[in-house]
């Protein structure tokens, strides 16, 4: 257990924060927590509840209260047993944690153990246990516990605490030859603290020290009008006599004598830092970049950071500069490219290293002289206008200097061989399992500033006091602030400099009001101050990659606005078919804008899968501002087109294809949305009528039941407005039963059935396909949701509709459902008998759908009929089938795996069965059990198996349901 409470208070449980952190709960908590291990009396936690106002009920309020907190810190307890936290002492209750257990516990006991390191000439031990005890720090704490007059005091001595450990950190860093850090680490605290003289001498030295005496004397000066001003008093006599020493180069104002140091106070290396620029503020989530950077820097004599503007790419150049800095005896050079053109790149290296010209020889041959025998690590930042003069500047400096390694930032990689492209994408903005936040929202956090500057829209009665609880009950539900910084977060695509853009608004708009912003306009942030230009909001930082393209790339860019998410390459050949581009250019052009980081890409999620690309959410804000309305007119109808008949070609009833089909459609989810949007809102196309049905096998599988449901909505709205005739009605109204029989809503999905299948029988010619689509989902979607008599009605119309000639494949399907209805209403000898043969004669057409409605007859028989090691065989191959048709929706065949493996004796593997499915159909919106016999299964299990074992196995289950189910095998499950 981990109680953090410097900052909103929370109890981590095995990693997983508990639902204690507001109202009453923690009011009591809060002062237990921050003297943890004493006995407080009743009255100090009804005074730290209720104020000085308590309820004549107080004391038998606060027991409860007290339950329902030992229920919260130990929900693993059993009844009547001892509590072991929170414990009832005669005098009063006590919080049993070690101050290991408690944030501000630690941060107290740690001041006296710094001091003594420090005092016994530690620095590195100082450094490491400040730097953890200060990550703690993650706002006032306590916030929005309730202040009933307790917090105020308790808050001060923990700010006074922190202040004391941010010093001797500091000191430690000075103390180990790291004054460039020291410096860095000091402007936050000073932006606290402007009157503490302390922290003032410590900025100076660290100034001096970087070799910034200049700089030191001005913090003197800034300090003595700040404290004239707001005190009306002088510096006093330990700032004064630091400001003579600087004035008069006191040598005794180096490095002392520290373990690792010479007698003259020098580190064995000379100092590059000072050659980089400042470290102004920390680096988040980039602890692996820098790690696998700085190791390729061994055997790597160019290294180009690739990635779009805005991704940080110069900030962890900078930072990997500092970090190998001892790597490289000879120095490290920081060269910014940005401000010139490609005719000064020479000159601007070799001003880098104040070399002076010399008329006989090119800056490049001076530059290289100098560095031929030397090992220097030179950062060549912003290279992506004058590319190629990098390169050729780079390529020389490889050839004739083997010590420099180059590390460049670029929007595109220089192309020399030998390069080792690193790419620098956005920061994730949902956070990993283990951590508490997301990379992205913890910039925000930070750079917004304090915490609770930040997550004021937790307290919702307005009062201020962060206590909403109106019942007494302690719960007032989670803050939900941390969503709210990851939406803004990902409406400016992860970027870094997206987020530091949105963060400095914090401190004048609610997040709220921000993130509607982006969402109407994510390229519009701007600035607020100093900067260079092609950074001063988020469209110029497009802008600076977009003229660097070619003009028929910036036209695919501007084209792809259309598609608002991942897409694959056939996506984009589609938007290239209009002039002035063709489409087998695409390969090209794509190319082209992932080069140049207009376009990020992924690897196949899949084996035979497709790449897929995508645009940043500002570099598609920017493409869609570029697009004009005519131009946005022609890419969309160009791409409605190209989809529509992707998917009336798409194989989705079973046959071989039928798993590329839906990887297909995962791929083009995005271009499916907005052409789903266009052709049924905007301008409905009786073309997206007749493949609309095929779309619920998809959506069903993926588990997205309730955007079909949606679509199907609109789906009959569109029918609805272009005065369709009875056929579209009726493929209209068989999507809607079909999608609610799925969702087992029978009653509302029979009617409409029963109505459209009369007129897609009758039908014309010209219909066949979209028919034969409806029929065939109507039948499989009404036996999945248990309306069988409508199932064996549609498996009827099917047998003996005129289009189901020449269609082996539909009619295949539907004796398989004709198997399975009977195997469940009918003659059980049929059911079987018909779905043996359907796996028979299905061996040369090779149907999946077909083979898992025979399949599962077959299970479902031998399991009612007492063998459960046929049944367990049959839902093994029913497994295996889901994995060839490359379907998810496997919930149904776990449930009845489970009833399988309870009639074998395998108990844990029948829990397991339950657990999953159970996980798998809360994931999907639908009522568990699904089947009627489960229930039965379910009972008899947990009264003979020990509940403690039911317990392991069925969490094991859930875990594998949370899962990805394309891995359920019979091995697996």
């Amino acid at each position: 257990m981990q109680i953090r409470d410097l900052g909103p208070l929370t109890v981590e449980l095995d990693g997983l924060p508990s639902a204690v952190g507001h109202g009453r709960l923690a009011a009591v908590l809060g002062p237990l927590a921050y003297r943890t291990g004493e006995v407080l009396p009743p009255a100090t936690l009804i005074e730290a509840v209720w104020g000085r106002k308590a309820p004549d009920r107080a004391g038998q309020l606060l027991e409860s209260l007290i339950w329902r907190l030992r229920k919260e810190l130990e929900p693993g307890r059993a009844a009547r047993a001892e509590p072991v936290v929170l414990r009832r002492e005669p005098a009063g209750y006590r919080l049993d944690l070690p101050p290991a257990g408690v944030d501000s516990a630690r941060l107290r006991t740690a001041v006296p153990r710094l001091r003594a390191a420090a005092t016994a000439g530690r620095p590195d031990e100082v450094l490491t246990h400040a730097s953890g005890v200060l990550a703690l720090w993650r706002g006032e704490p306590y916030a929005q516990v309730p202040d009933t007059g307790w917090l105020g005091e308790a808050r001060h001595l923990l700010a006074a605490a922190r202040l004391d450990v941010a010093v001797l950190r500091v000191q430690a860093l000075l103390d180990l030859g790291r004054p460039e850090e020291a410096v860095g680490a000091l402007d936050p605290l000073l932006a606290e603290h402007p009157l503490h003289e302390h922290l003032r001498v410590l900025q100076m030295t660290g100034l001096y020290r970087s070799g910034r005496p200049a700089d030191a004397l001005a913090v003197y000066g800034r300090a003595r009008a700040v404290l004239a001003e707001e005190l009306g008093v002088d510096p006093g006599p330990e700032l004064r006599e630091l400001h003579r020493r600087v004035l008069d180069h006191d040598p005794g104002l180096g490095l002392e004598t520290r373990p690792g140091r010479d007698r003259t106070g020098t580190r064995p290396a000379p100092s590059t830092a000072g050659r980089l620029p400042r470290r102004r503020t920390s680096l988040i989530g980039r602890a692996d970049d820098i790690a696998r950077i700085t190791n390729d820097l061994v055997g790597s004599a160019l290294i180009t950071l690739v990635g779009p503007g805005g991704a940080g790419k110069t900030r962890l150049a900078v930072e990997v500069g500092h970090v190998a800095a001892p790597a490289f005896p000879d120095g490290v050079r920081f060269v910014d490219l940005a401000p010139i053109g490609p005719d000064l790149v020479e000159a601007t290296l070799a001003g880098a290293f104040a070399l002076a010209g010399r008329p006989d020889r090119t800056p490049l041959d001076t530059v290289a002289d100098h560095l031929a025998d030397r090992r220097v690590l030179v950062v060549l930042d912003n290279c992506e206008h004058v590319v190629a003069a990098a390169a050729a500047v780079v390529d020389e400096l490889g050839t004739r200097c083997p010590g420099v390694r180059v590390l460049a930032t670029s929007r595109e990689p220089l192309d020399l061989p030998g390069e080792r492209r690193h790419a620098v994408g956005p920061l994730p903005v949902r956070a990993a399992p283990d951590a508490d936040l997301a990379p992205a929202v913890q910039l925000f956090v930070e750079r917004a500033g304090a915490v609770t500057a930040v997550r004021a829209a937790g307290d919702g009665d307005g009062d201020g006091d962060g206590d909403d609880d109106e019942d007494g009950d302690g719960d007032t539900g989670a803050t939900a602030d941390d969503e709210v910084i990851a939406r803004i977060c990902a409406a400016v695509g992860g970027l870094p400099l997206g987020i530091e853009l949105a963060a400095a608004q914090a401190r004048t708009f609610e997040l709220a009001e921000i993130l509607a912003d982006l969402e109407r306009n994510p390229a519009g942030l701007a600035r607020r101050g100093a900067g260079p230009a092609r950074q001063a909001s988020m469209r110029e930082t497009v802008d600076w990659g977009y003229r660097l393209a070619r003009r028929d790339e910036q036209i695919l860019h501007r084209r792809l606005a259309v598609i608002p998410g991942p897409f694959a390459l056939d996506a984009a050949a589609a938007l290239c078919a209009g002039p002035p581009l063709r489409g087998d250019a695409a390969l090209s052009l794509v190319g082209g804008l992932v080069h140049r980081s207009l376009l990020t890409s992924s690897r196949p999620a899949r084996t035979g899968g497709s790449t897929t690309f995508q645009q940043l959410v500002p570099i598609r804000a920017h493409a869609a501002e570029e697009l004009g309305p005519d131009e946005r007119d022609a890419a969309e109808i160009a791409r409605d087109g190209w989809l529509l008949a992707r998917l009336a070609a798409a194989p989705l009833d079973g046959r071989r294809g039928h798993a590329d089909a839906l990887g297909w459609l995962d791929d083009s989810a995005a271009a499916l949305h907005a052409t789903l949007e266009s052709t049924l809102d905007r301008r409905p196309d009786r073309r997206m009528f007749d493949v609309f049905g095929g779309l619920i096998f998809y959506w069903y599988d993926r588990g997205r039941l309730a955007e079909a449901q949606h679509r199907v909505h609109r789906f009959r709205a569109a029918v609805d407005r272009v005065a369709a005739d009875p056929v579209d009605r009726a493929l209209a109204e068989a999507a809607a039963g079909s999608v609610l029989a799925l969702r087992h809503r029978g009653a509302e999905a029979a009617p409409l059935l029963r109505r459209c299948r009369p007129v897609l029988a009758g039908a014309p010619a010209a219909r066949s396909d979209a028919v034969a689509t409806a029929l065939l989902v109507a039948a499989a979607a009404a036996w999945t949701g248990d309306i069988w008599d409508v199932a064996a009605d549609f498996v009827d119309t099917i047998l003996a509709w005129d289009g189901a000639a020449g269609r082996p494949h539909l009619t295949m399907v539907a004796r398989a459902i004709r198997s399975a209805n009977w195997s469940f209403t009918g003659d059980r000898a049929a059911g079987i008998a018909q779905a043996r043969q359907v796996l028979r004669d299905n061996e040369a057409l090779g149907n999946d759908i077909a083979a898992l409605f025979a399949l599962v007859a077959l299970a479902i028989t031998a399991l009612t009929g007492g063998d459960p090691a046929a049944a367990l065989a049959h839902s093994d191959e029913l497994l295996l089938t889901h994995r060839r048709l490359g379907a998810l929706a496997v919930a149904d065949t776990i449930e009845t795996r489970a009833s399988i493996r309870a009639a074998a004796g395998e108990t844990a593997e029948a829990v397991r069965c339950l657990g999953a499915s159970a996980a798998m159909n809360r994931r999907l919106g639908r009522d568990w059990p699904w089947h009627e016999f489960t229930r039965p299964v379910l009972d008899g299990l947990r009264r003979t198996v020990d509940p403690g074992d039911f317990a392991t196995w069925w969490a094991s289950g859930e875990r594998l349901g949370l899962g990805d189910p394309g891995r359920f095998t019979p091995d697996w499950i």
